[in-house]
């Protein structure tokens, strides 16, 4: 007799608007620009920083964070010419963006997860 077990995962995403502070927040951090490559360093929790080197644009990436935690990302254009902007998303508003040209500059934005209403 063969029995078959099915699972199965749809891994939907809690749309941004729809998160608590009791389950914690989408916090997306966004890289773009005419640059090519940029490196990076992002906060990703409490205490927890990350860098990345070299990475092709654009780039993003999701966490889930609860309200009050910092959230901060900095990106280098690794290029001698170009653009790099970063942008920080959470709760399905953009907490701060800003942008930076030329060789080898950065861009930089930081603050706090969500509100706390």
């Amino acid at each position: 007799m063969w029995i078959g077990l099915g699972i199965v995962c749809s891994c939907e995403k809690v749309p941004e608007h729809q998160k608590t502070a009791e389950m914690g927040y989408y916090v997306r951090y966004n890289v773009t620009g005419s640059a090519r490559f940029a490196n990076l360093t992002y906060q990703s929790g409490p205490g927890a920083t990350q860098q990345e080197q070299h990475v092709s644009l654009p780039w993003s990436k999701f966490f889930s964070m609860h309200a009050g935690d910092p959230v901060y990302i900095a990106a280098q254009n690794s290029g001698d010419a170009g653009t790099v902007a970063v942008e920080i998303v959470a709760a399905g508003k953009i907490i701060q963006s800003a942008t930076s040209t030329g060789a080898y500059a950065v861009a930089t934005a930081g603050g706090v997860c969500c509100s706390q209403n």
